[in-house]
This record gives structure tokens, C-alpha cells and sequence, in this order.
């Protein structure tokens, strides 16, 4: 996966992603790139070790939630 950023999608599209997750999408097909440490079809999941952050919706480490005391 290329780590650079990339645009994501205009409305009207056929991409149904989590945005907070994603990198980019490919408006003709409605795939999902995710930004690591997302991981899903639409992006909207954590990768093992990750947590999504309740506040922004972003994949974060999990012992930074442990470590803020959450």
C-alpha cells in the first residue's frame, strides 16, 4: 500500500468508505485504499493492536488508551 496521500473522492460516488480510514478510493469501482492501521473493505476497521479513537474516529495504538488512562 503506497503511503502517500492521495485525493479522495468527490460526492456524488460510488465510494461507500470510511473516510477517517481512508486514502483513497477509486470513484469508477468504489474500492477503498485505507490509511494503515485501517483495515476493511471500507476502511472502518483497526488492524491488530489498534483501536479506533471514540473522538476522531481514527485507528490508534491501543496501549495509548491504556496509557491516558482510558
Amino acid at each position: 500500500m503506497l503511503e502517500d496521500d492521495l485525493k479522495i473522492c468527490a460526492t456524488p460516488t460510488e465510494c461507500h468508505c470510511n473516510w477517517a480510514g481512508t486514502k483513497h478510493c477509486a470513484e469508477d469501482t468504489g474500492i477503498c485504499e485505507c490509511k494503515w492501521p485501517h483495515i476493511g473493505k471500507d476502511c472502518s476497521l483497526c488492524d491488530k493492536g489498534h483501536v479506533k479513537d471514540p473522538g476522531t474516529g481514527r485507528c490508534v495504538p491501543a496501549n495509548k488508551c491504556k496509557d491516558n488512562g482510558g
